[in-house]
């Protein structure tokens, strides 16, 4: 049976909201079809309830009716709702009289009576409608969503309890608005932690923006950061996250703790991110003692893959797929054992490019061991060499095997003469015979 059937006022209690709500809004269900629209909606886009009812709303939607393609495209929500997250995107979205305009969708998922979900809509259009060179082609919009919703709390999934640490100061970071130290080492996963904590935050409408000091010059960076728009005055940028802030310069230090600490002054969210030791820093005098007091009130440790092994399965499973927008990858046992036996000195960053090589060589087959760069089996054989235990040795063992065969030399070169085969071996012929007695050399029956 399709679950397409029009909602009651019992089904849903909040149903008047949704009926007098001067916004358009929508109701779809868990197959993204269109369960009903209200006179707003209607007013809006001039398609009747009646019309559309049971339409599919997907990025990838195909329409029976030409007319509603467009219009079926806009409306589709984007997988991070499924997953329980509201999210606000930004559409062209088709409208009787004009051309196209940009709006506003926001997404939120709700339950009915019977505890089925359903994805509940609301319609903003933008007041000034933009130009034509400012409307982004709806393939780079879906590509903006499919890549916000790469970020999310499934890379954190761990049985560890340091990763279980992390997942939580992150929900924590997200609900408030103090500023984050997030400290790992390179390639751990700082980025894309800070920029989780801004999807997930309260100025997940503003743009995310990121600078490495350590990357630019000290005076680009003073700019970029307080010039005339910069980062730490804009209005649009919801949050500011600082890659390697121990490589700002102690100035420009000192603005950013005047910025952004200051409650009068508006600027965004603050969060950095670091790989070395910041304590060492303010000893040393190279980092203000101020600002790292400000910075450490909510620190996440990030621990190194290396120490992530077991979650190697999760990582796979749910994070590479969506960094290389391909299916998730089968591995052969092979595989598994190569990966699991590297130390991945890179951490993620290293994991993501190896499966980036691995993938175009699989070419859509399972990623078997030598698909990997050839490093990695280099490495892990190297390691296996090292801290392969060595085999005991008895001395005595040793000696005694050295011995026999030394004799028994000699003895063939005698020809079986036992007094000249003691004059090859420098020693008396009574030795010899208790030594031949000893290891018993069976006598050649000569001299």
């Amino acid at each position: 049976m399709r679950d397409d059937s029009l909602p009651s006022k019992e089904a849903y209690p909040w149903s008047f909201l949704f009926e007098r709500s001067a916004d358009a809004v929508f109701l779809l269900n868990q197959h993204r079809r269109l369960l009903r629209v209200n006179a707003a909606w209607e007013e809006l886009t001039g398609l009747k309830n009646a019309d559309v009812r049971g339409m599919a709303c997907s990025r990838r939607s195909s329409a029976k009716h030409p007319s509603f393609e467009a219009l079926a495209s806009a409306l589709g929500p984007p997988a991070i709702v499924f997953d329980g997250r509201p999210v606000r995107v930004q559409r062209r979205l088709p409208l009787p009289g004009k051309s196209h305009v940009i709006a506003d969708i926001d997404f939120w998922p709700v339950r009915d009576g019977k505890n089925r979900l359903r994805i509940l809509g609301k319609i903003s259009v933008l007041q000034s409608e933009p130009t034509a060179a400012v409307i982004l082609p709806d393939a780079i919009l879906a590509s903006r969503e499919r890549y916000d919703a790469s970020f999310s709390f499934d890379w954190l999934q761990s049985e560890l309890p340091e990763m279980q640490r992390v997942a939580e100061q992150a929900r924590l970071a997200a609900a408030t608005q103090i500023p984050v130290l997030i400290l790992g080492e390179t390639g751990t996963g700082k980025r894309c932690l800070a920029r989780l904590i801004h999807q997930l935050g309260a100025t997940r409408d503003r743009f995310f923006a990121s600078i490495s000091p350590r990357r630019l010059p000290p005076d680009f960076v003073a700019r970029s950061l307080f010039g005339h728009p910069g980062y730490g005055t804009n209005p649009q940028i919801g949050t500011l996250y600082l890659a390697d802030v121990d490589g700002l310069p102690r100035d420009v230090q000192t603005q950013v703790l005047e910025q952004f600490f200051d409650p009068v002054r508006q600027s965004p969210r603050l969060i950095a991110g670091s790989s070395a030791d910041l304590k060492t820093h303010v000893r040393n005098q190279q980092f203000v003692p101020e600002l790292y007091e400000r910075l450490q009130v909510l620190t996440i440790h990030l621990p190194p893959l290396r120490k992530r092994l077991a979650d190697l399965p999760v990582l796979v499973e749910v994070l590479l797929p969506r960094l290389l927008d391909v299916a998730p990858p089968k591995l052969t046992s092979a595989a598994w054992d190569l990966l699991k036996s590297y130390d991945w000195p890179g951490n993620l960053r290293e994991l993501r490019a190896v499966f980036v090589a691995a993938n175009s060589r699989a070419q859509q087959r399972e990623i078997d061991a030598r698909d990997f760069p050839s490093y990695l089996r280099i490495r892990v054989e190297a390691d296996s060499d090292i801290r392969e235990p060595l085999k005991p040795l008895v001395l005595d063992e040793v000696l005694q095997r050295v011995e026999c065969q030394l004799i028994e030399v000699a003895l063939k070169r005698a020809n079986g003469n036992k007094t000249k085969a003691a004059e090859l071996l420098s020693i008396w012929r009574p030795r010899l015979l208790r030594r031949m007695e000893a290891l018993k050399i069976e006598d050649p029956g000569h001299g």
